[in-house]
Parts: structure tokens; C-alpha cells; sequence
């Protein structure tokens, strides 16, 4: 009796340890994919792909074990604390949970399943003998998946209504707020840019609610909203993402939506939404709720130009004059864009230049390692002569985006250009900072794809007296081909930097295939496991070096 009692409780604790360890890591990777269901079942196949030879060698134990039918209990003990050991080697040992953002979501989901965990290991220990048990040891595993599966369904119906009492609590909060100004800023890149910029500006002014840092969710904008709005502001600026198509649409209508601007529209994200063409269209859904309404929109941007040509209501462009040599082809973007209702474009105008008549433009660029200096023209007549510490000429469109939409509501011209010059680097985005060693990094690691890393990229090129241009980059995720891409990133990349270092595995091979085609000189190239090791590379440079880190990959990849 003591003997069982003792295998039961070494079982016990080793079940317990091993499946909740392995369940802190899954529900990790679930919150990283924003809670989808299928990052469960992906990362399961990732797991049992990765240590195939481990489960093959616990197959062939657990049949000896059931052909045998071993009954003695020191043998019984042993073989528990071998598996439990090798189990727990190849767990994380619950190193995730620190990693956690404890939202009220995840502390329902770790709680069900620790009761989950528990009903499990009862059931097995009062109803299967302790020697066909040991059987199911090494597929804790897999118990963990199934565990996190049915914690996930139970709760999803409560999640659901818990999300939707916030929503309309939201909505009803926003009705009460007549007078509010309420904003949305949409692209494939640039949007938390133009509204760090645009919340400086309109600062001087007036009182303006963003949504912080990246919530551009349903979920993250009525967390603002019902938290965070008050009577005391005057306008709500909103940033809406999406990763397919109608959620642009949805969350026009949950904020109602004033007044808008739009970005860009490149190959972000293509993986969900299929095609360009679909990007084209989820942004286009803004645009598209602001019928009779105002919207600045980024006329550089071959598909926003499109856009503003179509649109119904007050749209002011902006642009940099002296670019002149990108001509739209609308003829061209007509073939690509299926299933639209174009406007009418005569031959003639196939080709289109940039129109001056009442939208803003930037003259006399100059843009260095310090920032950007250039004049401001509106309708053709010259305004004012802008600086700001922001660096690339991309920000400037995010500047004049800005600063289109502030003059529209009525903003002095002294007001703007204070408001620009307070503007600082914005975290992750190109965000500049010099190092003790003498060494600048560029931290552009927050989100990237092939469309805004050239912009990125250029900006190397303003850094003269660096002789030592390098790229920190784990490479892109979430396009239709990721290795298709990151072979076109690496052969980019050769075109601006004299070293990379390629960081994680997963988009190593492409990368390099893209440097090697494009003859960049392997000796240039590090590789590193994690971006702990890029940055004992970066601390031991020199004032020679100017690095840009380009994209970040969440834990969930390796």
C-alpha cells in the first residue's frame, strides 16, 4: 500500500510539473497569435516534429513496459523519475509565465487549466493501474494540448459575451460624447507614426485622446475608450488595423469615425489577407466610411493615390514635389484591383503626376543623420519651413500627413511648426540612439515588410561618416511566401549595408540566399541564435558603426 502510494504521488508530482510547464508555454504562444485557436495545433506540430526521435524511443518503452507488465515497484519508480526526468529537460520549466501579460483573459485561461490539469491526473491515477500509467507519461505532451484545446472552447462563449458587453459599453459611451472629433489613421505602414506625430501637434491646440502605444483591435480601442475618454477631450484618434478583410470596416462603425487618413497600403501581412489586392481594399474600407466626409491621404503611395482619385467627399493629398520621376500608371493598378467600380480615367491622363491644387507638399528636402529640413506648400503657394528630428524621407509623408489634417481643423501656422518641433523619435520606429561606445542604432524593430524596409534601409545612407553600415534582422514573417520575400530582402539589403547579422533560423536561408545572389561578401555576414548575441556584437563596436535593426520575431519563432 505504501509502495503504491509512493509511485502514485511521483507520478503526480511529474505529471503535474511536466504538463503545466508545457501548458505555460502553449498558452504563451496563443497570447502572442492574439489568442487564435490554430496557433495551438501549428505549435503542437512544430513540438512533436522537432523531438519525433524522443516520442519514437517513449513508443518503444511503453510497449515493453505493456508486453512485460512490469509489477516491481523499484522498477516501476525508476522508470517514472527516468521519463519524468527527461520530460522535464525537454520542457521549458515554466520560464514562459514571467513573459506573460497577465490580462484578465490570461489569468481565467491559467486558472481553468491548472482545474483541468488536476481533474486529468486524478482520473488517470484512480482508474488506470500505476504500471499502464507510466504508459502515458511521456504524452503529457500531448495531454497539454488537448488540456489548453478544451480550456479554450469552454471559455471561448464567455469570452465572447465579456468582449461584447465592452464593445457596446464603448459605443454607448462614444454617443454620449457629441462634439468629439473622432479620427481614424489606417495603413500598411506609418499608422502609430502619424499618430504620434499628430497627437504633438494637435497638442498645442486642443485635447486629444490616441489609442496608445499599438492597440488598433477592437478590443484594444474599447480598453481606451472605456478607460481612458472623458468630456475633457476634443478629439479621438484611432488606429485600426486589420489582418483581413471587414475589420477596417468594423471598427469604422464601432468608433464612427469624423475624419480619417491612410498611410499606405504595401505587403503586410499578405499571409492573411491572400493578396495586395486585398490589403488594397480592408484599408480602402476607411475611405469608404467617411462618404462626404474628410480624408488626407499619402498621394506617394501608388494605391492611395488611387484611392484619393476615387474618393467622394473633402480629400486633401500630400507628397514631396521633388520626386517627380514616380509616375502613376492608373491603368496598370486598374488591372490589379478586381471587382471595382473605377472612376473614369481618360488616355490622356494615364500617366499622372503628383496635383498641386489644394493638397500639401514638402520642396527643398534635406535629410540627414540628424533629421529632416524641407518648405511646406499648400495649393501651390509656400507656407513655412519645416524641421523635424524624425530621420528619412518617409517620415516626412507622415509629417505632412500630419500636418495636412491640423491645418484642416483650423490650427495657426505657428502652432503646427511648434508642434512639429516637439515631435520626438518614436519608439521602435526608426528610433535613433547613440551608444557609449559611439556606435547608432536604428531600432525599427517593431513590425516590417518588404515595402517599408526599403525606406528603412535608405536611411543608412544618410549616415556619411559611418564606414560600417550593418543590419540587425531576423528577416519577415506573415507574406504569402515568407521565403520568396526574404530572398528579395537580402538581395534589398546588399544595396545599403556592408554587414548583416541574421538573427534565428527561420528566415536564415532565404536570406542569405538573397545576399550570396546579389555577390555580397560572405565574410560580412554573422548569424546568431537570438538577439541577445546581435547585441554583444553591437556593444562591441566603434564609432564607425551605424546599425540598423530591422523587424523583431515574437518567441513563438525560431
Amino acid at each position: 500500500m505504501i509502495e503504491k502510494i509512493v509511485l502514485s504521488l511521483c507520478y503526480i508530482v511529474i505529471f503535474l510539473f511536466v504538463t503545466l510547464s508545457s501548458i505555460s508555454q502553449i498558452l504563451y504562444v496563443l497570447q502572442l497569435n492574439s489568442y487564435k485557436s490554430n496557433s495551438i495545433y501549428s505549435h503542437m506540430f512544430d513540438v512533436f516534429k522537432k523531438h519525433i526521435i524522443y516520442w519514437l524511443l517513449y513508443i518503444v518503452i511503453g510497449v515493453c513496459f505493456f508486453l512485460i507488465k512490469v509489477v516491481n515497484f523499484w522498477a516501476l519508480l525508476l522508470a517514472v523519475l527516468l521519463i519524468g526526468f527527461v520530460l522535464i529537460l525537454l520542457g521549458n520549466n515554466f520560464k514562459n509565465i514571467k513573459k506573460f501579460v497577465y490580462t484578465k483573459r490570461m489569468i481565467r485561461l491559467v486558472l481553468l487549466a491548472i482545474i483541468l490539469v488536476i481533474v486529468e491526473c486524478a482520473l488517470i491515477v484512480r482508474f488506470i493501474q500505476i504500471n499502464y500509467a507510466i504508459i502515458l507519461l511521456p504524452f503529457c505532451l500531448f495531454f497539454s494540448y488537448v488540456t489548453v484545446s478544451i480550456d479554450y472552447l469552454i471559455l471561448m462563449p464567455i469570452e465572447f459575451a465579456i468582449g461584447e458587453y465592452y464593445i457596446n459599453k464603448a459605443k454607448q459611451k462614444l454617443s454620449g460624447f457629441k462634439k468629439l472629433i473622432k479620427v481614424g489613421i489606417t495603413g500598411s505602414f506609418g499608422k502609430t507614426s502619424t499618430k504620434e506625430i499628430l497627437t504633438t501637434i494637435l497638442r498645442e491646440e486642443f485635447s486629444v485622446l490616441p489609442t496608445p502605444k499599438s492597440y488598433n483591435t477592437p478590443f484594444g480601442i474599447t480598453k481606451t475608450i472605456n478607460n481612458e475618454l472623458s468630456g475633457v477631450h476634443e478629439l479621438f484618434i484611432c488606429e485600426m488595423g486589420a489582418k483581413k478583410r471587414g475589420e477596417i470596416k468594423y471598427l469604422c462603425e464601432l468608433v464612427k469615425v469624423d475624419a480619417g487618413i491612410v498611410t499606405s497600403v504595401g505587403r503586410q501581412h499578405t499571409n492573411t489577407f491572400g493578396s495586395i489586392e486585398n490589403v488594397y481594399k480592408t484599408k480602402k474600407e476607411l475611405p469608404d466610411a467617411l462618404f462626404n466626409k474628410t480624408c488626407v491621404f499619402n498621394l506617394m503611395n501608388k494605391y492611395t493615390m488611387y484611392m484619393y482619385k476615387e474618393f467622394v467627399g473633402e480629400k486633401i493629398g500630400v507628397f514631396i514635389l521633388n520626386v517627380r520621376n514616380k509616375k502613376i500608371n492608373f491603368v496598370n493598378i486598374k488591372k490589379r484591383i478586381k471587382k471595382l467600380k473605377p472612376i473614369k480615367l481618360s488616355k490622356v491622363n494615364a500617366l499622372h503626376e503628383y496635383p498641386i491644387k489644394f493638397n500639401y507638399y514638402a520642396k527643398s528636402v534635406k535629410c540627414d543623420e540628424n533629421g529632416c529640413n524641407f518648405n511646406l506648400y499648400y495649393n501651390g503657394e509656400f507656407i513655412e519651413n519645416i524641421s523635424t528630428v524624425l530621420i528619412g524621407r518617409h517620415n516626412i509623408i507622415n509629417v505632412l500627413l500630419s500636418v495636412a489634417f491640423a491645418f484642416r481643423l483650423g490650427m495657426s501656422k505657428h502652432n503646427v511648426v511648434l508642434g512639429v518641433g516637439k515631435v520626438k523619435s518614436i519608439k521602435a520606429r526608426l528610433e535613433k540612439n547613440t551608444l557609449l561606445n559611439g556606435a547608432i542604432v536604428l531600432n525599427n524593430g517593431y513590425n516590417s515588410n518588404i515595402d517599408s524596409a526599403k525606406f528603412a534601409l535608405e536611411t543608412l545612407g544618410l549616415f556619411k561618416n559611418r564606414s560600417r553600415k550593418v543590419v540587425v534582422t531576423p528577416g519577415l514573417i506573415e507574406t504569402e511566401n515568407d521565403y520568396e520575400y526574404n530572398e528579395k530582402f537580402g538581395r534589398l539589403i546588399a544595396k545599403y549595408c556592408t554587414d548583416v547579422v541574421i538573427v534565428k533560423e527561420k528566415n536564415k536561408g532565404a536570406i542569405l540566399k538573397g545576399l550570396l545572389s546579389a555577390g555580397f561578401d560572405m565574410c560580412n555576414i554573422a548569424t546568431v541564435p537570438e538577439f541577445k548575441d546581435a547585441l554583444k556584437i553591437i556593444n562591441n563596436a566603434d564609432e564607425n558603426y551605424v546599425f540598423l535593426i530591422e523587424n523583431d520575431l515574437p518567441d513563438n519563432y525560431k
